[in-house]
């Protein structure tokens, strides 16, 4: 994903080629975070619509997209988004003009929109911050999509989790359903620039979700909360790094 208000989502494969979507077309445009299982990618609104998008190589191996789903719709959802794409109509296009156009369009978009936050205040504390964030990953098969609303005092710099929901894609109903109870097992460890699921064991707590921006960690199965300790961090640019599995 990027902060390109033309080009939000962009396939690259190494050597071999690039695919963009039509400049600011939908969904592409709506998509605030993704995650990639199987072939296909999965991205969620700040709507909470789920879309698919199934992901296939042309003869010269360039990755396209060829198919798009709409799983979840929210009330004012687009009802003609899911269809095919034709590849015809992709942007692997390699002409000159096109090419500069596209160089041109990834400049002049950049840092035009900020994935996943939406700013709001409070009634009861009008100097106070409040922002929503959304986040998409997969766990044990599942697509799960955290909300999490944050707060902090302008006067100040800490800032800290007011809200915390923890949903489940039900394809088949095509809903979210909330988890409340258990991770089955798991724990989430949750960053703007990547989300993973992994499984409890050693000093990882199991039903757990861990935050790297303010360091809090929840327990959903306990309903507790551990607060952070101090510490000097970019908490905008941060992200979780895994060891290979």
């Amino acid at each position: 994903m990027t902060n390109n208000w033309n080009y939000p989502i962009i396939l690259i494969r190494p050597g071999k080629g690039v695919w963009l979507p039509r400049p600011q077309t939908t969904p592409f445009v709506d998509i605030i975070d993704i995650v990639l299982v199987g072939n296909r990618l999965y991205g969620i609104s700040m709507a909470e619509d789920l879309f698919s998008f199934n992901i296939s190589f042309s003869a010269n191996g360039i990755p396209m997209v060829t198919n798009i789903k709409h799983h979840i719709r929210s009330g004012d959802a687009d009802p003609n988004v899911e269809s095919d794409v034709d590849e015809a109509q992709d942007h692997n296009e390699h002409k000159k003009g096109r090419h500069q156009r596209n160089l041109y369009d990834l400049r002049t978009g950049d840092n035009m929109i900020i994935h996943g936050i939406l700013c709001d205040e409070l009634p009861y504390a009008p100097n106070d911050n409040l922002a929503t964030f959304w986040y998409l990953l997969e766990s044990c098969g599942k697509l799960i999509m955290v909300k999490r609303q944050l707060q902090w005092p302008k006067c100040c710099y800490s800032k800290f989790t007011r809200k915390l929901e923890v949903f489940e894609a039900d394809l088949s109903e095509r809903a979210w359903l909330p988890v409340s109870a258990r991770l089955g097992d798991q724990a989430l460890f949750i960053s703007k620039r990547f989300s993973k699921s992994v499984s409890a064991s050693g000093g990882i707590e199991e039903d757990a979700i861990y935050f790297i921006d303010t360091g809090e960690v929840f327990n959903i199965k306990s309903q507790t909360q551990c607060l952070p300790v101090e510490r000097n961090i970019d908490s905008c640019w941060s992200t979780w790094i895994f060891p290979p599995s």
